[in-house]
């Protein structure tokens, strides 16, 4: 694991050890499986159900609206309820259990909108030009958000939360 130095307004140097690529992606795969299971559940599932007959006809057409609906509801799903999780929680599943946490270039956690803007840019990851980048340890988003993915003890994790909740 490479190390990496984040230099804090206070003039305090913290080394901590940046997320391996393989546990980065065992996390996302986590994090995928538990949002896109959200999403095929509240928004997927209902929006299908009772379309197709028992022989296989169609018993009616669907609404545009609701069409339109079950596409911001996928992603919200994906894109927006990760950062709210990640901001009053302390991460999202996938980073809980491989101990991973995101933080700012200098150390601070991030605001909702450097998770927001995180989250937006997922997606871009997974086309070719920006995928190169993820093989370089810094996805697209991070670049943006200006954050890094560090692993943290195990402990650590819990302490995130408290100043958020409160």
């Amino acid at each position: 694991m490479s190390k990496i130095s984040i230099f804090t307004p206070n003039g305090l140097t913290l080394h901590c050890e940046k997320a391996p690529l393989f546990t980065r992606c065992l996390a996302f795969t986590v994090d995928f499986a538990y949002f896109f299971g959200l999403a095929f559940l509240l928004f997927i599932l209902p929006g299908n159900a009772g379309l197709v007959s028992s022989t296989g006809g169609q018993l009616w057409t669907r609404a545009p609206i609701f069409e339109t609906l079950s596409a911001f509801g996928v992603f919200f799903c994906l894109c927006i309820l990760p950062a709210i999780r990640h901001y009053y929680h302390g991460g999202t599943p996938g980073k809980k259990m491989f101990h991973l946490r995101v933080v700012k270039e200098n150390g601070e956690m991030p605001s909702f909108w450097d998770l927001a803007t995180r989250e937006l840019l997922k997606p871009l990851d997974l086309l070719p030009p920006f995928c190169l980048l993820c093989f370089t340890g810094e996805r697209l988003g991070d670049l943006a958000a200006r954050t890094r993915v560090v692993q943290v003890a195990p402990s650590a994790n819990e302490e995130v939360v408290s100043d958020r909740v409160k």
